[in-house]
């Protein structure tokens, strides 16, 4: 069995570079990046590894947020930042489960919505 932490070493590069969990400032910097890298994705498989990177981002600072090491300060930033990215993250979870047009692939559509069902 493997023993995983999810502050391990980032598993994309670019997308732990953009992140940052040390202000509320600095990750809504962050957020603004990965919306508009989420936005220009062209496939499906990249803006999930967007919303995923995303929503890992909030949780690490979901558990800062409750390290009892850390000052009262430094888990009130935290909080704030756990804000940030789990609203960012509902958000494109959201837009990633509804149909696109513009993905390279094909269109996405619901089970009702394809062709020869009603």
């Amino acid at each position: 069995m493997v023993n995983r932490t999810m502050f391990g070493p980032t598993k994309t590069k670019y997308l732990g570079d953009i992140i940052s969990l040390r202000t509320q400032a600095a990750a809504g910097i962050s957020v603004r990046k990965l919306k508009s890298e989420y936005a220009g994705a062209r496939t499906q498989s990249k803006r999930l590894r967007i919303a995923r990177a995303t929503q890992l981002a909030a949780n690490r600072s979901r558990v800062m947020s409750r390290n009892v090491r850390l000052s009262r300060i430094e888990r009130a930033e935290a909080r704030k930042v756990n804000r940030v990215y789990d609203s960012a993250a509902s958000t494109m979870f959201r837009s990633y489960r509804k149909p696109k047009q513009n993905i390279v692939g094909g269109t996405r559509q619901w089970p009702e919505q394809r062709r020869g069902r009603s």
